[in-house]
């Protein structure tokens, strides 16, 4: 298995953890436990993976654009430097391929801090679907 293989394997079974913590979490607070309650078993979770690994996407469009950079100043030189510069925007390309986006992360933040707000001022937030009903 190379290094990039390894890299890309480690990063989605990194996030595939993460997705499912979110999971969990949600359910969790569904269940509506006391703040005191939820924390101790947020803390007591066997794995505590809740973010998004994007390290082979960053490493990869830096490379990328290095890549495009030193082709666009060696243009006018050969050929090679064409080359170069479809080569950094395969690299391009190939970072955004493997990007994960943290949006369902972002929205389970935004729920335990709602959460949080609402045990402890003691008023709810209500969001667009409730206003509809």
């Amino acid at each position: 298995m190379s290094f990039i293989d390894q890299q890309i394997k480690e990063q989605r079974d990194h996030n595939k953890q993460t997705r499912q913590n979110i999971k969990t979490v949600k359910a969790l607070l569904e269940t509506k436990p006391p703040i005191d309650v939820l924390l101790q078993q947020l803390r007591n979770m066997s794995n505590q993976t809740l973010y998004i690994n994007n390290s082979l996407t960053v490493n990869t469009v830096i490379m990328g654009l290095i890549t495009l950079c030193i082709g666009i100043i060696f243009t006018s030189f050969s050929i090679w430097a064409i080359s170069l510069i479809l080569f950094a925007f395969c690299m391009l390309l190939f970072g955004y391929s493997v990007y994960t986006p943290s949006t369902e992360l972002n929205a389970l933040f935004d729920e335990l801090n709602n959460y949080c707000l609402e045990n402890k001022y003691n008023f709810k937030f209500y969001s667009e679907q409730d206003l509809e009903r």
